[in-house]
């Protein structure tokens, strides 16, 4: 996004997105391998653990939610932007790839053919759906554009029906890729976020309203536990059933939706200096999204950290598993810098010096 249209309390809510994926990414296996956070008991710890790993996708509808908004000013297809992105995601895992190598890292074949064969294949597939959702951004401008307000009203329904009906089908194995329903789900935020950037309403939320905004995103928090008392009640908690009721109670809920919304829009109206740390942080997203989820961040960070995590079950574990957390974050911050300047910036200036030629 253009540095001249962003607004660093929305910035701020994207950065808060990566913290929640970075987590969810790096405690989910330290907690399934300790066995922690596998039942639904009423051990308050075993619930927060539930929470935290499986709030990614809640990062990712944050992040998507807030682009959106940006992204309604979009009336033409940013090949340039669309580019920097692929290239540059692409070109920091083989950087990578090449410093663990000349640190001595053990690299297989298989790991070889896996870096280089990424981003044909679905190895980070957030970033090859987010360059498609970019690519499709100017026509739905164009339907939205063309719409009027009940039609438009309509439209938000029929696509979180297509949602959740994919969501199901991929829940139950009919559909085998869940990037497909990531796809759906970013076009129905994208209406959503566009009809509130028309009309000022976003479904039953508004802006400015604060008391309804928060008592949405408390509500989707507790309606979020209600679903796992609802599970355990029935007696849904043997370990055969486990990942299939997450799948049903965190994935494929329109709670997430929601909390999502009412999140943006408190933070829309928050009061927060414009800050060019927060705004350059925020734009490193994508970067930060590879670099901190790959298999030599794994090698470098997440071993020391499982083996620090596994030593120390007997201690204040959640608090444990924060510093792994945070550490984890600050990696992907440093990697994700680094392959800013040493890789974006470069491709860059690079594709504007391609352009300005042809002009």
């Amino acid at each position: 996004m253009d540095k001249s249209i962003r607004k660093s309390n929305i910035e701020l809510l994207k950065i808060i997105a990566m913290v929640i994926i970075c987590f969810s990414h790096v405690i989910n296996p330290i907690v399934y391998s300790l066995g922690l956070g596998n039942d639904f008991s009423l051990n308050p710890i075993n619930w927060i653990f539930s929470f935290i790993k499986n709030s990614g996708w809640l990062g990712d509808f944050i992040f998507i939610t807030c682009s959106c908004y940006f992204l309604y000013e979009y009336r033409k297809i940013s090949w340039k932007k669309m580019i920097l992105y692929y290239l540059s995601t692409y070109f920091e895992l083989i950087f990578f790839w090449i410093i663990c190598t000349i640190c001595g890292a053990t690299i297989t074949k298989e790991l070889t053919i896996k870096t280089f064969t990424s981003f044909i294949l679905t190895e980070h597939w957030f970033v090859l759906v987010y360059i498609g959702f970019l690519a499709c951004v100017p026509l739905l401008n164009l339907i939205v554009d063309k719409l009027n307000r009940k039609q438009h009203f309509i439209i938000n329904i029929i696509t979180l029906v297509i949602t959740t009906i994919l969501q199901v089908l991929i829940l139950f194995g009919v559909l085998p890729f869940e990037a497909d329903y990531k796809f759906t789900a970013f076009i129905f935020l994208f209406f959503i976020i566009s009809y509130g950037r028309k009309y000022g309403n976003y479904l039953f939320m508004k802006e400015h309203d604060t008391k309804t905004n928060l008592i949405v995103a408390i509500l989707s928090i507790v309606g979020w536990y209600g679903f796992i008392a609802l599970f355990n009640c029935i007696g849904i908690n043997s370990p055969e059933m486990f990942s299939s009721s997450l799948n049903i109670v965190y994935f494929y809920s329109p709670i997430f939706y929601f909390l999502s919304i009412s999140l943006f829009l408190l933070f829309k109206d928050l009061k927060v200096k414009d800050s060019k740390a927060i705004n350059f942080i925020s734009s490193l997203s994508l970067l930060f999204y590879v670099g901190h989820q790959n298999e030599f961040t794994k090698f470098f960070a997440d071993q020391p950290l499982f083996d620090f995590a596994s030593s120390h079950t007997s201690g204040p574990i959640l608090g444990i598993l924060f510093v792994a957390g945070l550490v984890r974050f600050i990696f992907g911050i440093v990697v994700a810098t680094i392959a800013y300047f040493v890789i974006q910036k470069p491709i860059s200036i690079l594709l504007n010096r391609i352009i300005n030629s042809k002009k």
